[in-house]
């Protein structure tokens, strides 16, 4: 868990090269879980071309998600609050799930507070990253 300095931690993440990019509703349920978050209510929307968008409701925040696999792109929102959940466990399931060539990463620390450092540093030197060229921006 990391402990939060912030109100709450917003990682907003872009996916580009999805080399697996026709996710399902349970994907993002699952990588709501990872965060320790607790779901409260969840909306999926299936679209034709196979891309979809969900939104998971978390007493803790959010999870918004949309693909376009057409393009092998997808954009994610993690939003949460407290100091027992760790948005970027979603982002690392998300990327292990799509096997993604590259993530643009930006955290927003909400509140009045910065991130804390060990966010920053699991990102810039994560071991399961090393495929991914993730580029890193740290809004305050």
């Amino acid at each position: 868990m990391i402990e939060h300095k912030a109100n709450g931690i917003h990682i907003i993440a872009d996916f580009k090269g999805m080399k697996n990019p026709f996710l399902i509703a349970d994907d993002f349920t699952a990588a709501a879980k990872q965060t320790g978050a607790t779901i409260e209510a969840e909306a999926h929307k299936s679209f034709e071309i196979g891309g979809i968008t969900s939104v998971i409701l978390l007493s803790e925040s959010h999870l918004s998600a949309h693909t376009w696999p057409e393009q092998n792109y997808m954009a994610v929102d993690v939003f949460t609050c407290g100091d027992n959940c760790d948005p970027l466990k979603a982002i690392e399931f998300l990327s292990d799930k799509t096997g993604t060539i590259e993530i643009h990463i930006r955290i927003i620390g909400r509140g009045n507070e910065r991130i804390p450092w060990e966010l920053e540093d699991r990102i810039r030197s994560k071991k399961d990253f090393d495929r991914i060229r993730t580029v890193y921006y740290k809004l305050r």
